[in-house]
């Protein structure tokens, strides 16, 4: 069996590269889900005009934050079935 052997500093410097790229990933995790709850909201958003569904926007907050907002005032009152 091959004895493997950390100095301090080694152990430290691998621990941070694993972080950083954990954290990269979180991220991109986050902006992933927010980017499929909008094209999901898009495509159950009833079509008059196309004015409601232009309206559903995702916007990143954050490395790990987002939101999906819709613009239109009428909003609730035409999703309202659906909850």
């Amino acid at each position: 069996m091959a004895r493997i052997t950390y100095s301090g500093r080694q152990l430290m410097r691998a621990a941070q590269r694993y972080e950083e790229g954990l954290l990269d990933k979180v991220s991109d995790i986050v902006f992933e889900t927010a980017r499929l709850i909008q094209t999901q909201a898009k495509a159950l958003a009833p079509v008059d005009d196309g004015s409601l569904r232009d309206s559903i926007e995702m916007k990143m907050l954050g490395k790990y934050n987002a939101v999906v907002t819709v613009g239109v005032h009428y909003a609730v009152n035409v999703c309202r079935p659906y909850w």
